[in-house]
C-alpha cells in the first residue's frame, strides 16, 4: 500500500511539476511577445491574474526568500553561462515528466479548468 501511495504522490508532484511549467511558459511568451503554435499569445488582466495566484501556490517568494541562504547566493553568483544551463536542465527535466505522465513535449496551452 505504502509503494502505491509514494507513487500516486510522485504522480500528484509531477503533474503539478508540468502544469506550473506550462503557465509559467504562457506568461513568459506573453511577455516577451513570443508566439505560441503561430499565434501571438495574449492574455486578458484576469488571466495574468489567475497565473500569479497559481504560481504563488506553488513557487516560492522571492522577496521573502533571505539571501543570505547558501543555495540564494549560489543562484546570485552563478554565470550567465551556468544559469543558461541550470535552465536547459530544467527543460530537459521537464520534457522527461511530461514523456513519463505520457504528455506531448509540445504542448504549452495551459488549462482553464484549472481548480
Amino acid at each position: 500500500m505504502t509503494v502505491h501511495t509514494n507513487r500516486m504522490a510522485h504522480k500528484d508532484r509531477l503533474t503539478l511539476k508540468i502544469k506550473t511549467a506550462k503557465i509559467l511558459d504562457r506568461v513568459q511568451k506573453f511577455a516577451l511577445g513570443e508566439e505560441d503554435h503561430g499565434k501571438q499569445v495574449e492574455m486578458s488582466a484576469t488571466e495574468l491574474r489567475a497565473a500569479e495566484l497559481l504560481l504563488r501556490k506553488v513557487l516560492p517568494d522571492l522577496k521573502a526568500t533571505e539571501h543570505t541562504h547558501p543555495e540564494a547566493m549560489k543562484l546570485l553568483e552563478m554565470s550567465r553561462s551556468d544559469a543558461i544551463r541550470e535552465i536547459d536542465d530544467i527543460r530537459q527535466e521537464i520534457a522527461d515528466l511530461r514523456t513519463t505522465l505520457g504528455e506531448s513535449a509540445g504542448t504549452t496551452e495551459v488549462s482553464r479548468t484549472v481548480q
